[in-house]
C-alpha cells in the first residue's frame, strides 16, 4: 500500500539498526511505578489525576444494549467554553484553543478523571518482553515484537507512534463503521461500511517468530451505501516490516468490475467518502508508513483529552443526535484530564505530505492517539483530529467511541463510528486469512 522512496529507504538503511531495548532495570518498572503499559501510576501532583489501579474489571456486554456507562452517574466539575478557556489555556491543545476562538457553540464538559484503561494479562506480558528485545530499523522496520505496544518506555518519537500502531484492540473483528461528512451547515449524507479487520499482530500467547509472513494485520470493508459509492471494496494487508515487505492493497470498484492494485491508498491521498477531508494515513487516527516524517519525543503533558466517551457508544442514537453545524454535539462528549505523550512530526527533507507538521497527543494509559493538530505547508494550523476514547470492559481494551477531524478553513468536519444503530462490533469474529485474499474479493464483488 505504500511504498517507501529511495531516498528514505536509504536513510533508513543508514540508521542504527537497533534502536529500543531498554535494560532489565528499566524494564522491572513495568508493574511496579509504571503500569504494565508503561505509564505513570501514580496521580498527579493535586489529585485531580488519580493513580492507575488496574483499570475497568473484564465483564460481558449485553449484545443489544451494548457498553452501559459505569460512570453514568458522574457530574461535570465544570464546562469550559469561549467565554472562559483562556483560564485552562494551559491544559488545552492549540486545536483546542482554535475550536474556542473560532465557534462560540463549542463547549468542553470536564469531568472527573477515571483511569478506566486495562487490558488481559496475556497482553501486560507481552508488552514487558517487547521492552526488552524490540527494535526499530529506520522509521519502519520493527523487529521482535508482538500483541501490544512495542516500545512501552519509548525513546524517540518514532517508537512513541509505533506504540499507537500497534497497540492492543483485539485478535480480530467484525462490524459497522459509518462514517458521514459534515457541511458548514451541518447537513450531512452517512455512508454504510462493513468492515472485517484480521489483527495476526494482536494474538495473545504468541511469539515474533509466529508472524514470519510479515503480516500485521488484514482489512477488508464494503461500502454499502449510499448507492452511488455502494459495492466498493478495499482490502489492505499491511505489514510488520515495511522495509523488507511494503504495505499492500487492493480496490474493486463496481463500474469496472474488477480488482486492481491500489498503491494510492495510503499517505496523504484521500480516502474514500471523506470529500477529501481525510488522507490515509489519518484512517484509526494514524497509520500507515512515517517514513515522510522526522519524529521528536516531546514529553509528557497534562491536557483535557475526550475519555469514557460511553455517551457517544449509546444503543440506538441516531447520526442527527450526534451531529452538529461545525463540530460534534459537545453535550454528549466527556472530556478529563489525563497525562499523554506529545510527538512533534516534520515532514522529512526530499519527500512531501500535505500536512507540513503535525503535533500528536498519545494517552499515556493506552498509547491511543487522543488528539492531532495539522498544520498547512504555511504553517498554519488547518485541521485537527479528535478520538473519543472508551474501555471496552469485554475485551477489555480501549477503542475509539467515535473520531472526528475539523477543517478550520472550510468549516466542515468528517465524523466516523456512527455505527449507534447496528449491532456492536463483534471482537469475537474469527476469520480465515484466505478471507483476505484478492481472489476472495474478486468473488465477492461479483456476486
Amino acid at each position: 500500500m505504500k511504498a517507501i522512496t529511495l531516498a528514505a529507504l536509504s536513510l533508513a538503511l543508514l540508521s542504527p539498526p537497533l534502536l529500543a531495548k531498554v535494560s532489565p532495570q528499566e524494564a522491572d518498572r513495568l508493574g511496579k511505578d509504571l503500569t504494565p503499559m508503561g505509564a505513570q501510576r501514580a496521580g498527579n501532583a493535586d489529585g485531580s489525576i488519580p493513580e492507575w489501579t488496574g483499570g475497568l474489571v473484564q465483564k460481558p456486554i449485553d449484545p443489544q444494549k451494548g457498553y452501559a456507562d459505569p460512570y453514568a452517574a458522574d457530574k461535570p466539575l465544570f464546562t469550559i467554553s469561549s467565554a472562559n478557556y483562556l483560564q485552562h489555556k494551559a491544559r488545552l491543545t492549540a486545536g483546542q484553543l482554535d475550536s474556542f476562538r473560532r465557534y462560540k457553540t463549542y463547549t468542553m464538559k470536564v469531568y472527573p478523571t477515571r483511569r478506566s484503561a486495562a487490558y488481559p494479562q496475556g497482553v501486560y506480558e507481552a508488552v514487558k518482553k517487547n521492552a526488552l528485545r524490540a527494535t526499530l530499523e529506520g522509521t519502519d522496520s520493527l523487529h521482535d515484537a508482538v500483541t501490544g505496544p512495542a516500545f512501552p518506555i519509548p525513546k524517540t518519537g518514532a517508537e512513541a507512534i509505533w506504540n499507537h500502531k500497534t497497540k492492543y484492540v483485539a485478535p480480530a473483528l467484525e462490524g459497522y463503521y459509518n462514517a458521514a461528512v459534515v457541511t458548514r451547515s451541518g447537513d450531512f449524507e452517512v455512508t454504510r461500511v462493513l468492515r472485517y479487520v484480521k489483527l495476526k499482530y494482536n494474538q495473545i500467547g504468541i511469539e515474533p517468530a509466529d508472524l514470519k509472513d510479515n503480516i500485521f494485520l488484514y482489512y477488508l470493508t464494503y461500502v454499502l451505501s449510499p448507492p452511488r459509492l455502494a459495492g466498493n471494496i478495499v482490502l489492505v494487508h499491511q505489514t510488520i516490516d515495511q522495509l523488507r515487505e511494503p504495505n499492500m492493497a487492493w480496490s474493486y470498484n463496481p463500474g469496472q468490475r474488477r480488482v486492481r492494485r491500489a498503491p494510492e491508498l495510503g499517505y496523504d491521498n484521500p480516502t474514500l467518502a471523506t470529500d477529501s477531508l481525510g488522507t490515509h494515513d489519518q484512517i484509526d487516527i494514524y497509520n500507515g508508513a512515517i517514513d515522510r516524517y522526522d519524529w521528536k519525543l516531546m514529553g509528557k503533558r497534562e491536557i483535557y483529552i475526550p475519555y469514557n466517551s460511553y455517551a457517544l457508544e449509546a444503543r440506538g442514537l441516531p447520526p442527527k443526535d450526534v451531529i452538529r453545524p461545525a463540530h460534534l454535539n459537545q453535550d454528549l462528549a466527556r472530556y478529563e484530564l489525563h497525562r499523554v505523550w506529545v510527538v512533534e512530526a516534520s515532514v522529512r527533507e526530499g519527500t512531501s505530505h500535505l500536512y507540513k507538521r503535525r503535533t500528536f497527543y498519545l494517552d499515556e494509559d493506552s498509547w491511543y492517539i487522543s488528539y492531532v493538530d495539522c498544520y498547512d505547508q504555511r504553517d498554519q494550523l488547518w485541521r485537527v483530529q479528535e478520538g473519543h476514547l472508551m474501555t471496552a470492559y469485554d475485551l477489555p481494551a480501549v477503542v475509539a467511541a467515535v473520531e472526528a477531524g475539523y477543517d478550520f478553513v472550510n468549516g466542515r468536519y468528517v465524523v466516523g463510528g456512527l455505527d449507534n444503530l447496528e449491532k456492536p462490533t463483534n471482537y469475537r469474529w474469527q476469520g480465515e486469512d484466505g478471507f483476505f485474499t484478492p481472489a476472495a474479493m474478486r468473488r465477492s464483488g461479483l456476486r
